[in-house]
């Protein structure tokens, strides 16, 4: 009945090529959702449907480059997450949850505007839809903010080198993603 020994938990080395990839795949993660943001935009601008190819009269084509973005972009995004999920150090914390409302709040943005911009006046049907995907992007935020799946470790300062690091490369992707697509359409 005496004093049970203490237990000390040692972090895993996090080596510089866990670091590179995870950044790495976070951040082109980041470029294709600024990139999906754009062309979506770039759609809605044009009444919110186009056309490209086959043997029919197309009424509207596609502006340029969105109709790859839109097809390609949403799969690679998968497949780039699953990459940074693999590559992300088991001692960092996952940063990935953050593209959601970057994603649904952009698309919520692209959908006003494409409203203010719709001809004879406000496209209410925009507008709704904006506020549906704004809902999307908001809500499970704040349902899941706060709780981790690991209970066990100590809290972390939120100014370490892995929040911070990916912070910066989820914010510049989705910027470089965004002046990406002022290059393609």
């Amino acid at each position: 009945m005496g004093t049970e020994p203490e237990v000390r938990v040692i972090p895993p080395r996090v080596t510089g090529p866990a670091v590179f990839f995870t950044l790495a795949t976070l951040f082109a993660l980041s470029v294709l959702c600024g990139m999906v943001i754009m062309a979506a935009l770039a759609v809605i601008n044009v009444g919110g449907y186009c056309a490209e190819g086959g043997p029919y009269v197309i009424a509207q084509h596609c502006p340029k480059g969105s109709a790859v973005v839109l097809s390609v972009g949403f799969p690679l995004m998968f497949l780039v997450g699953f990459l940074y999920m693999m590559a992300k150090p088991l001692s960092w914390p996952s940063t990935i949850g953050w593209l959601w409302p970057v994603l649904f709040v952009g698309m919520a943005i692209a959908f006003f505007i494409g409203a203010s911009n719709a001809p004879g006046g406000i496209g209410w049907a925009a507008i709704v839809t904006g506020l549906i995907m704004l809902a999307i992007g908001v809500v499970p935020p704040f349902i899941f903010w706060g709780r981790s799946g690991d209970s066990s470790s100590p809290p972390r300062s939120r100014l370490d080198f892995p929040h911070l690091s990916q912070a910066v490369a989820l914010v510049a992707g989705v910027a470089i993603g965004a002046w990406a697509w002022t290059l393609i359409g």
